[in-house]
């Protein structure tokens, strides 16, 4: 599923990485995971869940999304913690007719929060914590006492 709403996030075993511009930042101690290496991916980014956690339970947030082909994307920003000290190595890799990015696949563990959503669709919100029309709600109660 590729969500694109603010605060989403996945956590994986393994990801790949594309943006336009990745940003190494500090290192980070971090509960339940270790020293991680931040990074900011900014411009038409997209990070793609390639190996799922075993087991299957998130590490550092509850509502990350865990499966395999899950993804985060976003032409604003993204939060990117990787379970390394070293610094990732990107390939420049053609993106659109005339822009390049840079590409790159983790093999550690990767946590990625966006944190600037598409322009055109900052109101956005996690489906699974959207409240159901009162439309959705009547029908499905007329549904249940009609049994």
């Amino acid at each position: 599923m590729r969500c694109q709403y603010q605060g989403a996030q996945i956590e994986c075993a393994a990801s790949e990485i594309t943006t336009r511009k990745l940003v190494p930042q500090s290192l980070r101690e971090i509960p339940n995971v270790g020293l991680c290496r931040a990074y900011v991916c900014k411009d038409n980014s997209d990070v793609t869940i390639v190996k799922e956690l075993l087991p299957k339970n998130p590490w550092i947030s509850r509502t990350a999304h865990l499966d395999h082909g899950d993804s985060v994307s976003t032409d604003g920003g993204i939060d990117l913690l990787v379970n390394s000290t070293k610094t990732l190595r990107t390939a420049v890799v053609p993106e659109s007719g005339r822009h390049k990015a840079q590409n790159c696949t983790t093999k550690d563990f990767t946590q990625a929060t966006i944190v600037v959503p598409f322009s055109n669709v900052k109101n956005l919100r996690d489906p699974a914590q959207q409240l159901p029309s009162p439309k959705t709600l009547r029908h499905e109660l007329s549904n249940s006492t009609d049994s």
